[in-house]
């Protein structure tokens, strides 16, 4: 239903925040940036759906891969 796929859009949109905070951690701990930042989506029905963005420049913090990501997700 509607309310079940706004409430796991939701759920997804908190994963991305804190898969961030994990990738951002790791790469200044590295003193690295990211070249792309890749979304992958596995549903109930092990449908998977993946979707990747090249950044010019690269990211590296936390809040610039979630914005990426999340715009994946939409």
């Amino acid at each position: 239903t509607y309310a079940e796929d706004i409430r796991d859009v939701a759920l997804m949109r908190g994963q991305i925040v804190r898969l961030s905070q994990v990738c951002g951690d790791w790469l200044a701990r590295k003193g690295l940036r990211a070249r792309t930042v890749t979304l992958k989506v596995r549903y109930a029905d092990f449908t998977t759906v993946t979707r990747s963005q090249s950044v010019p420049g690269g990211v590296g913090d936390t809040s610039a891969i979630a914005r990426h990501a999340h715009a994946l997700l939409d």
